[in-house]
C-alpha cells in the first residue's frame, strides 16, 4: 500500500510539472505596433476570452460571406461601401488608421469561437494548428506538393511570354490600367463619374470611431471634400510613386465607418492596401488638399497626399524601365532602423521591386522618398543580406509558385490589407507578382484573365475530372473567394487559401465550424456555413499561362 501511495504521489508531481510547462508554451504573434496578440493559447491566470484573436468576414450591404469574401468593391457598381480593413501595424505605427482591431465582430457565422490551439511560429511562419481533418504536418510544406508533381521545375512562361500575357490582359480587361499609355489629359466628366461610383453613401447604418451613427449631414461634409465642382474640363494627369505601404479609401477622409457602434473590427471606408514604390496616376485633389483621387494599375480610390512623391511621366517611365532591380521574394521584410525616418522600419511586401544602387552587387537598393517640395528622389538603402530577395523576377515554375504560396502559411487573415497582411485575392496577386504577372485585384475580375476554365453547369463527376487534370498552383474561384490548387492525395483534393472559417459536415448533416483565420491548407471537399460544398460552388479555374 505504501508503494502504491508513493507511486500516486510521483504521478501527481509529474502531471503538475507538465501542466506548468504547457502554460509556459505561449505562442505570441507580434502585431508590429508594439502590442502582442495571443493566438489560441491561454496565458496563466487569464480566461480564454482575453487572448483569442478572431477575424471578421464582413461583406457588402447585400451579401455576407464567411468564406473570407475577398471581392473588393466592384468599382463599376453604384453601391460601393468599401469592405477592406488595414491598420498600420509596422514597427513604427503612425496612428493614421482608425479603429480598435482587437474587438471581434460576430456576424453569426461562429467567428466569435475560439480557434482550437491556433498558433503561429513567427520565425518560420509554420502552420501548427488548428487541426484540419485530413491535413498532416507534411502537407503544410511546399516540398510535399512539389515532389508529387514531376514537371514542377519546367518553365511555364518565359519572361517574354509573361510580358505578352500581361499585355493581352490589359487590352482585354477594362479594369486594368496601363498608366503610361494614358493620354496627357483626362475628361473631367470621366473623373467625376469614377468618384461618384466610389464615394457613395452606404445603404446600411454606419457608425464612426466614437460609436456615433453617421447622419446625412456627416456625409454631406465628406461629399463637399470631394471637390467635384473644381474639376477642370480636361485636367492634366499627374504622376507619382508611393513612398510607404498605405491605404486607398472610399472617401477623402480618415474617418472610420463601422457596422456596429462598439465594434471597430472592419473600417468600411478602407478600399485596399498599396505597397511602396507603386506607380500612381493622379486625377484629382480633395478640397482640403490632403487626398489624391488616384489610380494604380488595378484600382482607383482616394490615397493620402503625404504617401505620394510626385514625379514626371518621364521619371516614372525611367523607373519602370529599370532592368537591374531587387525583388522582395519573402512574405514581407522591414527596412533597417535609420536616422532618416523616410526609410526607417518600413514594411516591404512580396513582389515589391526596387532598383539596385549603381554598381551594387549586394542588397543595396534605391528607395523612393518624398523631398521637401513633395517631389521624388531616391535614397540608397542597404537591406540585410539575410533578406529573402531575388535579383529580378523568379523563374515561373510550379515549384516556385508553391514555394511562394507557402511562405504565407500561418499568416493571419487580413481583409483588404488588415494587419498588414492580405486577403484571399491579394494572396494570389502577391504570389504571381513574384514572376512579373500582374493580376486584377478582385476575384470576379481575376476570373476574366486569360486561360480560364468554366465549371458552370458541370456536375460533380465532370468537375472532378477537370480538377484531376490541373497542375498545382492553378487558381480556383467560387463566389467571393479565391484559392490555389495543390493536388490530390489519397483520393482527396487539397487547396491553400487565406480563409476565416471552413465547415465540416457530419453524417447527420450537421455542420461543425473550424475557425482558421489564416493562410491554411484544407481539403477542397469542405463546406460553407450554408452546407454547400466548395467543390460544387466553384465557378472558374484560371491557370495563368
Amino acid at each position: 500500500m505504501k508503494k502504491i501511495v508513493l507511486f500516486m504521489m510521483f504521478i501527481s508531481i509529474l502531471l503538475v510539472s507538465c501542466k506548468a510547462k504547457d502554460r509556459e508554451n505561449i505562442h505570441i504573434s507580434e502585431t508590429g505596433n508594439g502590442n502582442e496578440t495571443i493566438i489560441g493559447t491561454v496565458l496563466p491566470g487569464k480566461p480564454d476570452s482575453e487572448h483569442v484573436l478572431n477575424q471578421q468576414t464582413g461583406g457588402t450591404d447585400n451579401q455576407q460571406s464567411d468564406e473570407g469574401d475577398e471581392q473588393m468593391n466592384n468599382q463599376n457598381e453604384p453601391e460601393n461601401d468599401g469592405r477592406n480593413v488595414g491598420n498600420f501595424d509596422t514597427p513604427e505605427y503612425d496612428g493614421r488608421s482608425v479603429g480598435n482591431f482587437d474587438t471581434p465582430e460576430d456576424d453569426g457565422h461562429n467567428l466569435g469561437q475560439r480557434p482550437e490551439e491556433t498558433t503561429i511560429n513567427n520565425d518560420s511562419r509554420e502552420y501548427i494548428g488548428p487541426e484540419i481533418p485530413g491535413v498532416t504536418a507534411q502537407m503544410q510544406d511546399a516540398a510535399f506538393w512539389i515532389n508529387r508533381y514531376e514537371p514542377s521545375d519546367e518553365i511555364i512562361l518565359t519572361t517574354n511570354e509573361i510580358r505578352d500575357y500581361n499585355e493581352d490582359n490589359f487590352k482585354k480587361l477594362p479594369f486594368l490600367n496601363d498608366l503610361i499609355s494614358q493620354p496627357e489629359t483626362m475628361s473631367g466628366n470621366q473623373i467625376r463619374q469614377w468618384i461618384n461610383q466610389l464615394s457613395t453613401v452606404p445603404k446600411s447604418t454606419r457608425f464612426n470611431q466614437e460609436g456615433k451613427e453617421y447622419r446625412q449631414a456627416d456625409y454631406e461634409l465628406m461629399e463637399q471634400n470631394l471637390n467635384l465642382d473644381s474639376t477642370p474640363t480636361e485636367p492634366t494627369i499627374r504622376y507619382g510613386l508611393t513612398v510607404r505601404r498605405t491605404l486607398m479609401r472610399t472617401w477623402p477622409s480618415e474617418k472610420g465607418s463601422f457596422s456596429q457602434p462598439q465594434n471597430r473590427k472592419i473600417d468600411y471606408n478602407v478600399e485596399t492596401a498599396v505597397y511602396p514604390a507603386e506607380p500612381v496616376s493622379i486625377y484629382h485633389t480633395s478640397k482640403d488638399g490632403k487626398w489624391f483621387f488616384a489610380g494604380i494599375y488595378h484600382y482607383k480610390a482616394w490615397i493620402p497626399v503625404e504617401d505620394i512623391a510626385l514625379c514626371t511621366k518621364d521619371e516614372l517611365l525611367s523607373f519602370q524601365a529599370h532592368q537591374n532591380y531587387m525583388l522582395i521574394s519573402g512574405a514581407k521584410l522591414y527596412t533597417p532602423e535609420s536616422e532618416d525616418e523616410r526609410i526607417s522600419k518600413l514594411q516591404l511586401d512580396m513582389g515589391v521591386s526596387l532598383p539596385k544602387a549603381n554598381r551594387s552587387s549586394g542588397y543595396e537598393v534605391l528607395y523612393p522618398v518624398k523631398n521637401d517640395t513633395g517631389g521624388l528622389e531616391f535614397l540608397s538603402l542597404k537591406l540585410p543580406e539575410s533578406s529573402d530577395m531575388s535579383s529580378g523576377y523568379l523563374p515561373y515554375t510550379t515549384a516556385n509558385v508553391l514555394k511562394q504560396a507557402f511562405k504565407f502559411i500561418g499568416e493571419p487573415y487580413g481583409w483588404g490589407g488588415m494587419n498588414n497582411a492580405r486577403d484571399c485575392t491579394a494572396f494570389l496577386v502577391d504570389i504571381y507578382r513574384s514572376f512579373g504577372i500582374r493580376l486584377p485585384r478582385n476575384s470576379d475580375q481575376q476570373q476574366q484573365s486569360k486561360t480560364t476554365i468554366s465549371l458552370q453547369g458541370k456536375d460533380r463527376t465532370e468537375r472532378l475530372q477537370i480538377i484531376e487534370g490541373l497542375k498545382p498552383g492553378s487558381a480556383l474561384y467560387m463566389p467571393g473567394h479565391a484559392m490555389m490548387y495543390l493536388g490530390e492525395y489519397h483520393g482527396t483534393h487539397f487547396i491553400i487559401h487565406d480563409i476565416t472559417t471552413i465547415y465540416e459536415k457530419g453524417k447527420d448533416g450537421s455542420l461543425k465550424a473550424i475557425p482558421l483565420n489564416q493562410v491554411s491548407v484544407t481539403p477542397l471537399e469542405v463546406y460553407n456555413s450554408k452546407g454547400n460544398e466548395y467543390l460544387m460552388l466553384l465557378t472558374t479555374i484560371v491557370e495563368f499561362q
